[in-house]
């Protein structure tokens, strides 16, 4: 897992989805594509909409699922301090939200390069830098930020450091 995340993440392709399973009919949806490295989905309030994390884009998107706007995405809240891994809604107005690494400046320099970062994923593994470098050694502290229902951070806390980091 830790190696297909890695090369997928240089690959830097959307290609992740959102999907909805009918389990009467059987049939499966695709409500949201071209998502980067979705991680994480939660219901907001009244179920009217569901925010998906893109790890690798730092941000989180929106989809309508009720009212006139039903069917719309955008982007809820974008960038993100650092990598989005997972959300919750509380129930009473705030989405918590995990942080697992800062953002990557090598990561970022190559984003709008994509044919180098393909190349990237066909050099030995061992000798590509991880586009995260956080999932290997680096620092131990998560962040997390609280979120209201507008978008707007109410809370950010990581560790003493200031930094954000996989466990």
């Amino acid at each position: 897992y830790p190696d297909d995340m890695h090369m997928d993440c240089w690959e830097g392709r959307a290609t992740g989805r959102l999907l909805t399973f009918d389990p009467a009919t059987g049939k499966t949806v695709v409500r949201v594509d071209s998502l980067h490295y979705p991680n994480g989905v939660a219901l907001g309030p009244g179920e009217r909409y569901v925010l998906v994390c893109e790890t690798m884009a730092a941000r989180i998107t929106r989809l309508w699922i009720a009212g006139p706007r039903a069917g719309e995405r955008e982007i809820f809240l974008g960038g993100l301090p650092g990598c989005v891994d997972n959300l919750s809604y509380n129930g009473a107005g705030l989405f918590w939200v995990a942080v697992v690494g800062s953002r990557n400046a090598d990561y970022e320099r190559y984003a709008s390069r994509p044919r180098l970062r393909q190349a990237f994923t066909r050099i030995p593994r061992m000798r590509i830098p991880h586009p995260m470098p956080w999932i290997h050694g680096g620092p131990s502290d998560w962040g997390v930020i609280a979120v209201d229902t507008t978008g707007t951070v109410r809370a950010c806390h990581h560790g003493a450091a200031g930094t954000y980091g996989a466990l």
